[in-house]
């Protein structure tokens, strides 16, 4: 029999959906505990990242507790791991934000990403380009344009995070970003978006701000 108050989660759920929830509340209904879900995040600021070490360390968290966090988080990692299928289309920067944010939302590094399309706007294939810093990360245009170039791309979307929760472009994006469409328009691989994406869903797309002229 679930509590007072995880009986009027579950109601405020289903009035008004999940996303209403936060991020505590969502995991108390989940444990069937709200309060050890308010102490979770009171001890340990990113739980999804602990270890089972470090969860049994927190006071009055039972093993099998420690075992539905675990297995939680790794859920979640999973799922926000999916690959994109061939074939799929993209046609707006907020669907490309939907996709990526929730991927990149755990990485505390800079990670750039180029999508290759068919002349459809359909996904040919995803390639990494590059992992750098918290704040920094490096593209070698010669290696990204092989890799389009080698799928046959018509078109490229390009995704990068930035790890501290503001998207807004940094003057680096906006030089990579203006190197990238002149050497998209020299070898026929046109730059379709430029897509940041940052912590709580925000995302910043160059198209829409014309920065890709």
């Amino acid at each position: 029999m679930p509590s007072a108050e995880v009986y009027a989660l579950h109601q405020n759920i289903l009035a008004r959906g999940a996303n209403n929830l936060s991020d505590v509340e969502l995991l108390g209904v989940v444990l069937d505990s709200p309060s050890l879900a308010r102490s979770l995040a009171r001890n340990v600021a990113k739980w999804w990242k602990s270890t089972q070490a470090e969860l049994s360390a927190i006071p009055r968290v039972k093993q099998i507790r420690v075992a539905q966090i675990l297995c939680i988080a790794e859920l979640a990692k999973r799922i926000t791991s999916i690959p994109l299928v061939r074939g799929e289309s993209f046609h707006c920067a907020e669907q490309v934000a939907e996709a990526y944010g929730p991927r990149l939302a755990g990485h505390d590094q800079e990670v750039f990403l180029a999508l290759s399309l068919d002349s459809m706007s359909r996904v040919i294939c995803e390639h990494e380009i590059g992992r750098g810093t918290m704040n920094s990360v490096g593209v070698d245009l010669r290696v990204l344009f092989r890799k389009l170039l080698g799928d046959g791309a018509a078109a490229a979307i390009m995704i990068h995070n930035h790890p501290g929760g503001d998207p807004s472009p940094s003057v680096e994006d906006v030089q990579v970003c203006e190197r990238l469409t002149e050497a998209g328009k020299l070898i026929g691989v046109k730059l379709l978006d430029f897509v940041i994406v940052a912590g709580g869903n925000r995302s910043v797309s160059f198209a829409e701000r014309g920065l890709i002229k």
